[in-house]
């Protein structure tokens, strides 16, 4: 990612923050006028409460886009010099997410019924490389780059993009994410 395209992520950031922003504030004033309208007429207040309840949920729509695109930008070191990107990064990386996540690692590992049976055999087969990067995670002493720990967020998040989760990805795939997200971590001790 070069500095122009960074420039261009950060403007189209920017614009969809103005947006949900636009329309929670269309939704609530619309909102507002229906409850005002109530008394006078019930159906003019209806059609105003499910217009602002509308608006409002473009508002989440839009904010959740923003936040999807925040979080693949976070996967780009050079994205780190947009503000938002920055704040979510250093917020993954801090230790009690860093914590969390090794939790929800080691629950996949010693999991031995989940819903998914593919999930269970993959796992038992990098058992050994996923105990070792919760290990890594959770240690207080890890230095943990930005970009690889949302990698490594989304590998536990995102079920179709994940090779842990999706069958139709190869064993490969998630041999060389876990060795990507092992590579970024730098631990002094891992016994904490």
């Amino acid at each position: 990612m070069n500095a122009r395209e960074v420039e261009i992520a950060a403007v189209r950031l920017e614009r969809l923050r103005h947006q949900a922003l636009r329309w929670l504030l269309a939704g609530a004033a619309v909102l507002a006028i229906g409850i005002a309208a109530a008394p006078f007429s019930r159906s003019f207040a209806i059609a105003m409460g499910v217009g602002g309840l509308l608006e409002l949920s473009l508002a989440l729509v839009v904010s959740l886009r923003r936040r999807e695109r925040i979080e693949r930008l976070a996967l780009e070191p050079a994205a780190y010099a947009i503000p938002a990107v920055e704040r979510f990064g250093d917020r993954v990386c801090g230790l009690t997410e860093r914590r969390r996540l090794a939790a929800s690692i080691q629950s996949l590992v010693s999991e031995r019924q989940p819903l998914d049976v593919h999930l269970v055999v993959r796992a038992g087969r990098f058992a050994q490389q996923l105990d070792a990067l919760a290990r890594e995670l959770a240690a207080p002493a890890a230095h943990v780059e930005p970009a690889i720990a949302v990698a490594c967020r989304r590998l536990v998040t995102r079920p179709v993009e994940s090779p842990l989760y999706n069958p139709n990805l190869s064993d490969e795939d998630l041999r060389a994410v876990l060795m990507r997200i092992r590579a970024g971590i730098s631990v002094g001790d891992v016994t904490a």
